[in-house]
């Protein structure tokens, strides 16, 4: 593997990780929204190396709920699940923050050598 290789699946890691906490940060903020349906991120391999995201919206029920005689249907955010989400997203987005910073001293430490 080339180390520029490794910079860019980083590089792809990180937004991966700013787009994990961007979406649980949205549905935190939604999640008193009556019928809201909080996004989860999907990432897949790229061929090339690192990886995509995308966002789909879950497809669960809603919970039912009567409010001055109407019927509405509950938001299905998970408190929990999301803050649980939003950890491993700044530990996905330190670790490569790390590769990078590795990658950077690798990098030095090679032009030093030819000079």
């Amino acid at each position: 593997m080339k180390i520029t290789n490794a910079m860019n699946i980083a590089q792809s890691g990180l937004k991966a990780a700013s787009t994990r906490a961007a979406s649980s940060a949205h549905n935190v903020a939604n999640s008193n929204t009556d019928g809201y349906d909080p996004g989860r991120v999907l990432a897949e391999d790229v061929e090339t190396g690192g990886v995509r995201t995308r966002i789909e919206k879950t497809d669960e029920p809603h919970a039912i709920y009567d409010r001055d005689g109407q019927t509405v249907e509950a938001s299905n955010t998970d408190i929990a699940a999301e803050m649980v989400e939003q950890l491993g997203a700044g530990h996905a987005f330190k670790a490569n923050i790390r590769v990078i910073q590795t990658v950077d001293s690798m990098m030095g430490s090679l032009l030093d050598r030819k000079v």
